[in-house]
């Protein structure tokens, strides 16, 4: 914003003379810059920046120094690994060493225990650095530069939905992998560099779970439009159809949030499968999308169509049991209301 600002000042300057221009655009400078500091400290005082306590740590071979802010009901994990004596050194078996790699994982843990994942996440809920291993584990790729490895993951807060709203004690543990596998399989190295365990307190939000069955879709398929021969790669040229979700979304363009995925059904005039999705929100009337794709093997894949609303008006037409949107003509579904899943009364019942 302030650079578009800055601009359009430069060709207001243009009209006026050098001198009036000069005092001109140093004002305006000065507006944009003391704009972006406060809207940045603005960001900074409506997020939540833990203090990490070091609850041990296995120093071997380098040290972690992470750190967590909390905005938006997003949690991003820094965490910087350093090890000073480290050294890439090149051995006699060069391409082994070239493919290496460095992985930073962390775990959250709640009285002792790993927190658990939900059990609807291990089919369809999409996120590539989760590790689908029951427990709320996740992980980063990372690259030695100047004997540090960095990682910066993302976590949404929904991912704690087994933790009570409000104020919670938690603690992770970060490690560090060095790993390989050579082409043939027969040599596999899997060694820890180190490990440490940190404890903090974190505000959890209500969480709501909505149960969304979908038993099926129909795309369009009339002299408009049609699925014949819109995917000439193999077969008649049909699509290879799933279907997703995103959210929260702020408008149909929104894909920031990608949430779930179904399996794909190849070469198909529509989705015949049935499956169901536990969409885990902050709110009862969450935006989202529901997105139709044609899956590709070679290039990107193809959109075919989306739905975007709340899931407020998925109740709302869950008498009809379908909503109709571009190229689909019915998306069959069954909508269970949203419940809050860890109220803190609910969670004072339980004990």
């Amino acid at each position: 914003m302030g650079e578009i600002f800055i601009f359009f000042s430069v060709l207001i300057g243009l009209f006026l003379q050098k001198k009036q221009m000069r005092k001109y655009l140093i004002f305006l400078l000065l507006i944009s810059f003391f704009s972006s500091c406060i809207s940045d400290l603005d960001k900074y005082l409506d997020s939540e920046h833990p203090k990490l306590v070091k609850v041990s740590e296995i120093k071997g071979k380098g040290e972690f120094k992470p750190e967590i802010n909390i905005s938006d009901n997003m949690m991003v994990l820094s965490v910087a690994y350093r090890n000073p004596d480290f050294l890439i050194s090149r051995n006699s078996n060069e391409n082994m060493e070239d493919t290496f790699t460095y992985q930073i994982s962390v775990v959250f843990y709640s009285d002792n225990k790993p927190i658990p994942l939900a059990p609807s996440f291990s089919s369809y809920v999409y996120n590539p650095n989760l590790l689908k291993n029951n427990t709320v584990t996740f992980f980063e790729v990372s690259y030695w530069s100047r004997n540090t490895l960095s990682a910066r993951i993302q976590v949404p807060m929904y991912y704690f939905n087994h933790l009570p709203q409000g104020k919670n004690s938690v603690m992770i543990g970060v490690y560090c992998h060095k790993k390989y596998k050579s082409t043939d399989g027969l040599i596999s190295i899997n060694e820890m560099l180190s490990c440490g365990y940190y404890r903090f307190q974190m505000n959890i939000p209500e969480i709501y779970s909505t149960k969304l069955i979908c038993y099926g879709l129909e795309l369009q398929n009339d002299s408009i439009w049609s699925p014949y021969n819109s995917d000439f790669s193999f077969g008649k040229g049909l699509p290879d159809v799933y279907w997703t979700i995103s959210t929260p979304a702020e408008n149909e363009k929104d894909y920031s949030h990608f949430y779930a995925t179904t399996p794909v059904q190849w070469n198909s005039y529509g989705y015949t499968g049935t499956d169901t999705i536990e969409i885990l929100s902050y709110k009862p009337n969450q935006n989202l999308i529901i997105g139709v794709n044609d899956y590709d093997r070679v290039f990107s894949d193809d959109y075919l169509g989306s739905w975007f609303g709340s899931i407020e008006d998925l109740e709302k037409s869950n008498s009809d049991g379908y909503i109709s949107f571009i190229h689909t003509k019915r998306f069959d579904y069954k909508l269970i209301s949203p419940v809050c899943i860890n109220s803190k009364k609910k969670s004072e019942d339980q004990e």
